[in-house]
């Protein structure tokens, strides 16, 4: 006996000092680097545990980023991108080496960017100091600088000089004041009576002789942007909260927008109608932002052809073949691409679904237009040749892995099985299919998800139970809102949040749902189970 005590202890003891000489030798391999890497901001001991709960022990904040942060796609600095590294180096990726490491030990010498906009900061201290000491830099830096914006573009060509720089800087304007717009259309789809007060009046403009970025909705004419994202974030209330989406739009201190496009030689189109949209290629805002602008834009001619983006899902292509009535031309661009056009007719934005993080997003900040959503519904419907429903289902969709998981799916899964529920995992089902399955269904259970917005196919009065964490800035608003557009009794669950992820995206946190609450609500909305 007490041999195997000596043995247990011994064991204890071996794998305590394992872990200091590992750490030890940890620490003498990465020295240099970590010094270097210090030296060169690419890596801040604040910025990176500003990503966890102040709670979390990560010890010596260099080591947890080489071997766990990485994993995790934290970043090192603002500087360094890890998940932005990976996705642009292919070679490294599926390897066991440290983006970071792989940067400093080859990727500088090669040439090899670590962040989309790692060049900002020195392009930023060029316009500085270089347009502080001419007289005409004034008109650069507006005098109100709380709230104007200076916008500033980083193309494929590498800038060297002040004199480039200025050719990249543009003014933000607003983008229903602009110069280039020659004409105002004044387009409403007839019956569109019940516009929201806090949206913006829908009609459309007509931009000429003017550049734009596949996957946006910016507008460059030469001098100055046009954009509703910043447009919006600009005019928000509270807009230092406010995200910019999409990845090609990037915020810094003192109001400065970096935006990120390629092509210096850009081709040129007749005209078009600008389709696009920084999260086009989300389910949820497609159908909210995106697809109802095809609703107003089949009032135009029809031999103006749609401008999308060139990557979306075969579900949002066939979902805009149903919408386009016209059977308009299609013209796909490459995401994060410049093109230049020659008459652009753009519809302004119906809907608003803003990225808020730090707070519950407020109820009137987050905008739908009931008329454009049902019009868009009615269309997908005869399009298809829904009439009535045939039957009643209860539907349960499968959330799988990735952000805001259900830890406990397969015990969830367990109860909706013994209740009668179809378990379905959209991301695999064609855009018909998701119609006409919901079309009929009576109850639905899902982990919030984009897949959730397929409750605009439902019928009248089918019952819809929100799984949630419960995370304090978490709202379902925009289901809730959904649902009330198409009258779907909307039911929120919430569960405990796992931890799993913090800092700023903690929203995105994975959570586990107590199945004997899950049935008490279903059974007091009157669901059999």
């Amino acid at each position: 006996m007490f041999g195997e005590i000596l043995r247990k202890y011994n064991h204890k003891l071996c794998k305590y000092i394992r872990e200091i000489y590992n750490s030890l030798k940890q620490r003498q391999k990465y020295r240099g680097l970590f010094i270097k890497a210090k030296k060169l901001n690419y890596f801040n001991e604040e910025f990176y545990k500003s990503q966890f709960e102040p709670n979390e022990k990560i010890g010596n904040p260099f080591l947890h980023y080489i071997n766990i942060g990485a994993k995790m796609k934290k970043d090192p600095s603002v500087h360094f991108s890890t998940s932005w590294y990976l996705s642009t180096n292919d070679d490294i990726v599926g390897s066991s080496v440290n983006p970071l490491v792989h940067y400093m030990s080859h990727g500088m010498k090669e040439g090899r960017h670590p962040s989309p906009y790692a060049e900002f900061e020195k392009y930023k201290k060029i316009i500085i100091e270089g347009l502080s000491q001419e007289t005409e830099s004034k008109p650069f830096f507006p005098q109100d600088k709380e709230r104007d914006i200076l916008v500033f573009v980083v193309e494929d060509d590498e800038i060297k000089s002040v004199s480039e720089v200025r050719e990249h800087l543009y003014k933000f304007i607003n983008p229903f004041d602009a110069s280039c717009v020659t004409e105002d259309c004044g387009l409403l789809p007839e019956g569109i009576t019940n516009l929201s007060a806090n949206s913006v009046k829908n009609y459309v403009k007509i931009f000429n002789n003017v550049s734009i970025v596949g996957g946006t909705r910016y507008i460059f004419d030469g001098k100055e942007v046009i954009g509703e994202e910043i447009w919006r974030y600009k005019n928000s209330e509270n807009f230092k909260d406010r995200h910019l989406k999409g990845g090609i739009a990037k915020k810094f201190p003192d109001d400065i927008i970096c935006i990120s496009m390629k092509g210096s030689f850009a081709p040129r189109i007749k005209k078009g109608i600008l389709l696009m949209h920084e999260y086009d290629d989300n389910y949820f805002h497609f159908l909210v932002e995106v697809a109802t602008k095809i609703i107003q834009a089949n009032y135009l001619d029809a031999d103006i052809p749609f401008i999308v983006t060139d990557d979306l899902n075969d579900n949002i292509y066939k979902c805009i073949d149903i919408l386009n009535l016209g059977k308009r031309r299609i013209i796909k661009l490459k995401r994060g691409y410049k093109v230049n056009i020659e008459e652009l007719y753009y519809l302004q934005d119906s809907s608003d679904i803003p990225d808020i993080y730090d707070r519950k997003t407020k109820d009137e900040e987050f905008v739908l237009q009931p008329n454009l959503l049902r019009s868009v519904r009615d269309v997908v419907f005869d399009g298809l040749g829904i009439t009535a429903p045939r039957f009643g289902t209860k539907l349960y969709l499968k959330r799988g892995s990735g952000r805001r998981s259900l830890l406990n799916e397969e015990e969830v899964e367990k109860v909706m099985v013994e209740a009668g529920f179809a378990i379905i995992q959209t991301g695999s089902l064609s855009f018909e299919i998701q119609v006409r399955m919901f079309n009929q269904a009576d109850v639905v259970v899902s982990a919030t998800g984009a897949s959730l917005t397929n409750m605009m196919w439902c019928k009248k009065d089918t019952k819809a139970f929100i799984l949630v964490s419960d995370h304090e800035h978490l709202s379902v608003d925009y289901w809730s809102k959904l649902c009330n557009v198409f009258e779907v009794n909307c039911c929120r669950v919430s569960g405990e949040r796992s931890y799993n992820i913090n800092g700023k995206y903690s929203i995105h946190d994975n959570f586990s749902i107590d199945t004997e609450v899950l049935k008490n609500n279903l059974i007091e909305q009157g669901v059999e189970l």
